[in-house]
């Protein structure tokens, strides 16, 4: 049994079936690219601003660099007209000694190791 189609039938056939395809096509197939097309954008988004921040970040950072040099002169400069031309250790507990005894902590032992950094050692039981 053969059925004859006219063309003009075909021509509606396969347009049906085209419009079936496109059908389901932008039913199943495209909703999800373009969650995933929107989710990437999103990561973009988030990637370039992290981007630009990290641009902002470096230039403050040679800001800071900058100004550090500047205050490092200046405190090298006029550090030594603080406290003089050379600090004794036996000042700096001198020096010491008055802070504790006016803050009010009773300091036990305050001792300078090798590298003239000093440790002090306080109770504060009397604060």
């Amino acid at each position: 049994m053969k059925i004859s189609l006219s063309k003009r039938e075909r021509i509606l056939i396969v347009g049906s079936l085209v419009a079936i395809i496109l059908f389901v096509y932008m039913l199943l197939v495209l909703p999800r690219f373009k969650e995933k097309i929107e989710d990437q954008e999103g990561r973009l988004s988030v990637l370039r601003s992290q981007l630009t921040s990290r641009e902002k970040a470096a230039a403050r950072l040679s800001e800071l660099q900058e100004e550090t040099g500047v205050l490092e002169a200046y405190l090298a400069a006029n550090l030594q007209d603080y406290f003089g031309t050379r600090l004794e250790q036996e000042d700096v507990l001198l020096l010491v000694r008055e802070l504790v005894k006016d803050s009010g902590i009773d300091a036990y032992e305050l001792s300078l190791d090798e590298s003239g950094t000093s440790q002090l050692s306080s109770s504060l039981e009397n604060y």
